[in-house]
């Protein structure tokens, strides 16, 4: 297990998530590549652990949501798809924007 610190709200939480879904998250997430990586781990992790769950999020003018799946833990679904899930969900949330490069 890693331990994962997390600030939300003014008040730090810590969570002790599998190493393969924090692998996940790193790998994801990397932060040699991803200027946002702190704000989307976070975000994935809040929701993997259940913190948090995606808005319903409304489709075109009308009411209603256009995902009505729910963003706790599925039974039959496994540890590994559902991180994903949330890695994917944070990606949408934020974006996932690279770091710039400097070039000489």
């Amino acid at each position: 297990m890693s331990r994962y610190d997390l600030a939300h709200e003014d008040k730090n939480y810590r969570f002790y998530i599998p190493d393969k879904v924090m692998q996940l998250f790193d790998d994801e997430f990397d932060y040699r590549e991803t200027a946002n990586h702190k704000e989307l781990t976070d975000y994935a992790v809040a929701l993997f652990v259940g913190m948090i769950s995606v808005p319903a999020v409304p489709s075109g003018g009308g009411g209603g949501s256009s995902n009505d799946l729910p963003w706790g833990r599925n039974e039959d679904e496994d540890e590994m798809e559902r991180a994903r899930r949330c890695a994917r969900a944070a990606i949408k949330k934020f974006g996932k924007k690279p770091k710039s490069l400097i070039r000489r």
